[in-house]
């Protein structure tokens, strides 16, 4: 299953962290939250979209900074919808275009998935348009 591949790529080196540790903890089988989240992507349902902010102070410039994080199942959506890009879709639909769009513009940016990809997507969807005359 795609997001079944996409939570563990998405795992790959965060175990150790305590929010990651915390999230498997309450959700041992990830193969059920595979067809949760397939599920509430489906339905166009997205639970527990909140950031929650925290205080750091660097330890070397001693600056104050306040940082957000989303939660792990939210990041875990982000991933579903860069990961449905490199695997071919032309469109990433949701409801959740204010964090979805800039982690797709993030992996362009880091070269996860290429400005190619993008072009020829956008492409197809543009043709597609213009054959139903959308445009």
């Amino acid at each position: 299953m795609f997001v079944r591949r996409a939570i563990d790529h998405y795992l790959k080196g965060k175990r150790s962290r305590r929010d990651v540790t915390r999230f498997l903890e309450t959700h041992p089988d990830l193969d059920r939250l595979a067809e949760r989240i397939a599920d509430e992507i489906r339905e166009g349902r997205y639970r527990d979209t909140r950031i929650t902010y925290f205080n750091r102070v660097e330890p070397i410039s001693g600056k104050h900074r306040v940082i957000g994080r989303e939660s792990v199942r939210h990041q875990i959506y982000d991933h579903v919808a860069v990961m449905a890009l490199q695997a071919g879709n032309d469109l990433v639909i949701t409801t959740d275009y204010r964090t979805q769009i800039p982690k797709v513009l993030e992996a362009v940016e880091n070269g996860t998935l290429s400005m190619d990809t993008i072009d020829t997507a956008c492409r197809r969807v543009l043709t597609w348009k213009q054959n139903l005359g959308l445009l």
